[in-house]
């Protein structure tokens, strides 16, 4: 028996066994399940989402959230038939919105089809969802960070909440991070902190951290790491709330949240790898671009 290896890498091709075919780089992609292949272990995500930009107010800017990460699997064991052809569709980023507006939700990758996906209501397609909504703050609100649609609408990477508009601001609330089966994995954005209700030279409060998988230290072994929360701040004229920090996936880094103590530096940053969340923007900024998904499978065959 021989391991084999193929990736779907949206804008290079189909890389089996670390041979990249060219010919076809785009999704969806098709893929023939070879002769006497039952399985696959499959490893990936869904795109991230983008971070949402922060509150235009002109005197009292919140912070915009961070974009949530896509649903993660590591060595998912999926039941397939040979000789069936797949479309592997790889979830579209989720982009940051500019200040004062919404995102949307990032795309999913989905294969079908499929005998059964683990956890899956339909288990013809494996659905690995991609980031939610960060929303947008109206009235000089902030935004609750990017949470996780589900895999059978069970499983949640909880958004962090909004940090309050007051005389006396709050910050954004963290992220959080949910498991299941010890292989799927998903993670939210950090909420936009809240900026000074009435005082335009008082500070606004910090932005929320994303949420991190609470196993291990897979972060420090995979490369990744943890994103910053953007910094309340004042311009003088303008208390801005800084940017929730992206979430990260096992795939890639969430982007930092935008702000400083100065209030110049707004914008949130973009996500990098595959399937982490964008930075929110701080009060005035935009928000980061999320990044795309990703599939991998390992499979054995006698050849």
């Amino acid at each position: 028996m021989r391991q084999h290896v193929v990736e779907f890498i949206d804008g290079t091709g189909v890389k089996t066994d670390g041979v990249v075919d060219a010919s076809d780089n785009a999704s969806p992609f098709n893929w023939t399940v070879p002769a006497g292949v039952k399985k696959l272990y499959v490893t990936g995500c869904g795109a991230g989402s983008g971070g949402s930009g922060g509150n235009t107010n002109a005197t009292t800017a919140a912070g915009g959230s961070g974009g949530g990460s896509g649903m993660c699997v590591l060595n998912l064991p999926v039941d397939v038939i040979p000789g069936t052809t797949l479309t592997i569709t790889i979830g579209s980023a989720g982009l940051g919105s500019a200040a004062g507006l919404a995102t949307a939700v990032a795309g999913s990758t989905t294969i079908a089809p499929v005998v059964a996906a683990v956890g899956n209501v339909n288990s013809t397609t494996l659905s690995l969802t991609g980031g939610g909504d960060s929303g947008t703050g109206a009235g000089g609100l902030p935004t609750t960070g990017g949470r996780l649609g589900a895999l059978g609408g069970r499983l949640n990477g909880t958004r962090g909440l909004s940090g309050s508009t007051s005389a006396i601001p709050t910050a954004g609330g963290n992220g959080s991070s949910n498991t299941a089966l010890a292989k799927i994995f998903v993670c939210g954005g950090g909420g936009g902190g809240g900026a000074h209700a009435t005082a335009s030279s008082s500070a606004g409060a910090n932005g929320g951290n994303s949420g991190i998988f609470g196993f291990g230290n897979w972060m420090h072994l995979g490369g990744i790491t943890a994103p910053a929360a953007g910094l309340g701040g004042t311009t003088g004229t303008r208390s801005t709330g800084g940017g929730g920090a992206g979430a990260s996936s096992f795939f890639g880094n969430g982007g930092n949240g935008g702000g400083d103590t100065t209030g110049t530096s707004q914008n949130g940053t973009n996500a990098t790898g595959y399937g982490a969340g964008g930075g929110g923007g701080g009060g005035g900024g935009d928000g980061g671009n999320g990044t795309k998904g990703y599939i991998r499978f390992v499979y054995w065959s006698a050849d």
